[in-house]
């Protein structure tokens, strides 16, 4: 025997859930949201009140500030020293990281592990490489490596020089 479906339980059901999801965009939970740039990204919660005592939640930000080369000549190639400046620019504490020196054209690498960096601060880091003489070869550095820390932009974490042997 088929049951018989009762259409007025299944309306009021349905009028329920409507009124509950409508609560729900109307009022929503009212907490901030924030960007990954430490900022409210809306000045009021979802119920039209302004947010208060709200914290912005501060991140670091890697960046390799600066990178050069010293190189020695030897008798089979050069010998070149890259040096790259990480830096934290930053509102946060970041923690510690690996950064990478590559050398394109050769696929060399090194990669160097950079101390927790407070807002502002600094670390160098090196690398040598051997290199053929009188040729020209592009040095990378990244800053944050692996991803081990939660950056505000982590799109900048890269810096290139040209280097002559």
């Amino acid at each position: 025997m088929k049951e018989k479906i009762n259409w007025a339980e299944i309306f009021i059901a349905v009028i329920i859930a409507v009124a509950i999801m409508l609560l729900i965009v109307r009022y929503g939970d009212n907490r901030p949201w924030f960007s990954p740039e430490g900022n409210v990204s809306k000045e009021y919660g979802y119920n039209n009140t302004p947010i208060k005592n709200a914290t912005i939640i501060k991140f670091p930000d890697l960046i390799v500030e600066s990178m050069n080369y010293l190189s020695t000549n030897v008798t089979n190639g050069t010998i070149v020293t890259v040096t790259a400046n990480i830096k934290n620019i930053g509102q946060a504490n970041a923690g510690a990281s690996y950064a990478h020196l590559e050398i394109l054209q050769t696929g060399s690498y090194s990669n160097i592990w950079t101390r927790s960096l407070r807002p502002g601060e600094s670390y160098s880091v090196q690398a040598n490489f051997t290199l053929q003489k009188n040729r020209q070869y592009t040095a990378i550095g990244l800053a944050d490596w692996f991803n081990s820390v939660r950056e505000s932009d982590e799109n900048n974490n890269y810096n290139n020089i040209t280097i002559r042997s």
